[in-house]
């Protein structure tokens, strides 16, 4: 189901780093609502209004 397949996702993605240790990837829905993002795991379930 979709929420297996975001946890699957950012379970993959959230230790990936790259552009020397700099750069990592964060995963947001379309409507704005924050699903993963590895260096503030606080924004996680917040809306930031896109």
């Amino acid at each position: 189901n979709k929420v297996e397949i975001k946890l699957l996702i950012s379970d993959a993605l959230r230790d990936i780093r790259f552009n020397k240790g700099r750069g990592y990837f964060f995963v947001y829905q379309s409507d704005g609502l924050s699903v993963m993002h590895p260096i503030l795991p606080q924004l996680k379930h917040q809306y930031l209004g896109f």
